[in-house]
Order: C-alpha cells, then structure tokens, then sequence
C-alpha cells in the first residue's frame, strides 16, 4: 500500500510517493501533475494520505474533488491527514489586537524573507550560483517583468498585524479559498470520510517552520 504527500515541494518524505504540481530544481519529486483535476493513483492504492498547505490554493469547486479523490485512492481504513492555515485563529488573533501571535510571522517576512527576495532584486545570477544543489524557482531569477513584479513585492517591510493578516488570507494571490474547522469536516463527511478529528502538530510528518506550526489547522479523518 502507497503513503502519498500530495503537494509536496520541497518537503521530500521518504517512504512517501511525493507528489506536486511542477518540477522544482534539485529536489526529487515523484510525481509531477496539477493536483487540482486528479490524483495519478489507482483506486484503493493507499493507505495514508498527507496534504500540507495545498488546499487553500484550490477554489472551493477544485477543493472538493481534491478531497473526493483523496477518498477514491484511500484504501478502506486508510487515513487522510490534511493542514491548512488556521484562519479562525488568525483573524480573532487580529481582532483581539494579539501582537504576539503574529511575532514570529513579521520577524520572519522581515527578516528572512524580505531580504531574501531583495538580493534576487540586486543580483539574482550571484544567488543562484550560491545555491547550486537548491535552487529556488525559476520566477525568482526571471527577467520577465511580471516575475520581477512578483519579487519586488515580496521585498516590502510589515509593519502592522493587519499586513500579516493579509499575507496570511492571499499569499500575494496564491491563496484562494478559506476553510475553518467545521466546513473542512463537512467537506470531508460529504466526501464519505468518518472519524473527522482534530489533531495536533506531529513531527513525524509535519514542517516545524515557526510560521506553520502554530497557525495551521490539522484534522485527521478515516475512509
């Protein structure tokens, strides 16, 4: 029986049939497919499902024949493991003025992320022959003027929680649809799932990055 990690990135699990929409330089994906008509699998090929962070780039009509897939290539018994970001916690997190939720989210669009994307500005040819072996997307070095559009606003400073809440929702347009807890479990009970729980972070399958661990929502369901 198959374990999958569908949307993959650069998060390669052994033991898994990695799986992502394109091929990234230097990472070894298994599969190579847009995620958002089908999963290449057979019927009852697999036993466990991961999905981390895929979904919200789906809208809601792709999402749930994503999740009908999911079901379709799960074997009987077989477990969905499925993450996205905790929008209710987000947002009561803005309301309730909490600026300690979104520390850890500014520091890191400030400090890592900002200047990241500000030397792919400045001399992006150096940065890529510096990370040779692990070479970001081919749209962070483009010359093309809506690819040099897209890293120069990701070079902007956030000041205010309310930027944060916006990265958070659109992902400078990657993000699409929003899910909470409860149309999430509804999706996935339609869907034929049973046993739609909670859970919490795991770090046998899930990313430790300081921005996903604390504002992701992870819930379980069983075929």
């Amino acid at each position: 029986m198959l374990k999958l990690n569908l949307g993959c990135g650069k998060d390669i699990k052994k033991g898994f049939v990695n799986i992502d929409f394109k091929e990234i330089d230097g990472v070894d994906i298994d599969i190579v497919t847009d995620l958002s008509k089908n999963i290449p699998i057979n019927d009852r090929d697999a036993e466990f499902i991961y999905c981390s962070h895929v979904i919200e780039h789906f809208s809601w009509v792709e999402g749930e024949l994503f999740i009908r897939e999911c079901y379709r290539c799960l074997d009987q018994g077989g477990r969905l493991r499925i993450l996205w970001p905790d929008y209710k916690g987000i947002m009561t997190a803005y309301v309730n003025n909490d600026h300690s939720y979104f520390k850890k989210t500014m520091e890191y669009l400030n400090n890592i992320d900002a200047p990241y994307y500000k030397s792919m500005l400045d001399d992006p040819l150096k940065v890529v022959k510096n990370r040779q072996g692990n070479l970001p997307p081919e749209w962070h070095y483009s010359d093309n003027p809506y690819d040099r559009s897209r890293v120069k606003e990701r070079t902007r400073k956030y000041t205010h929680i309310i930027e944060c809440v916006d990265w958070f929702v659109h992902q400078y347009g990657e993000h699409i649809a929003l899910y909470d807890k409860d149309s999430m479990s509804s999706l996935l009970l339609s869907a034929g799932f049973k046993e739609v729980q909670l859970s919490n972070f795991d770090d046998r399958f899930d990313e430790g990055s300081p921005i996903r661990k604390h504002t992701s929502i992870y819930i379980e369901a069983l075929k």
